[in-house]
């Protein structure tokens, strides 16, 4: 909004009156002077507030699985999972995308529950991270990766899967 100087000190002298409170909050009671202590300490509350608000703390990340589809052939189980992170950004991948598989290794997103007991736990894993429901229906993938193992070419019979060895895993990112 381009605000000449006079329509700028309208607008200001009316946030004033709609917003007296703060202007006391700021303002010393008895002259209305500044007083820039006060006004300080309320910059560094707000700051605070909003800092804690917006979720810069050490809470994990709530999530939740979207959508699913599982490929199988013979002894090889492939899942793939589209998960909503619920962040605006992502900004620590590798925690995310472990807690992500900890979901799927529990199977306890609120909206999907995989049928581990017809074909197993997965070989791999693909997922696509979104930040929201509403990138998720735009088509807008914050990241992927893939949880990945080698194929047992020497036994094919036996493959590694994500819970019985999950330390032949590795997060490969697209």
């Amino acid at each position: 909004m381009n605000l000449t100087n006079k329509e700028y000190t309208i607008h200001w002298l009316k946030w004033i009156k709609k917003y007296s409170g703060w202007w006391r909050l700021i303002c010393h009671p008895n002259g209305g002077h500044l007083n820039l202590r006060r006004m300080k300490q309320l910059g560094i509350s707000i700051l605070l507030s909003c800092l804690m608000l917006s979720g810069c703390t050490k809470e994990s990340i709530k999530m939740d699985a979207l959508s699913s589809h599982n490929t199988t052939s013979a002894n090889w189980y492939e899942l793939s999972i589209s998960v909503i992170a619920d962040k605006d950004t992502v900004l620590d991948r590798d925690a995310c995308s472990n807690e992500i598989m900890q979901h799927v290794l529990d199977n306890d997103f609120h909206s999907i529950r995989f049928s581990y007991d017809l074909s197993g736990y997965p070989n791999e894993v693909n997922v696509d991270v979104f930040t929201s429901e509403k990138d998720f229906k735009k088509g807008k993938v914050a990241y992927s990766f893939d949880y990945v193992t080698d194929f047992n070419t020497e036994n094919v019979d036996i493959q590694n899967n994500i819970k019985d060895n999950p330390d032949e895993f590795e997060i490969q990112y697209k």
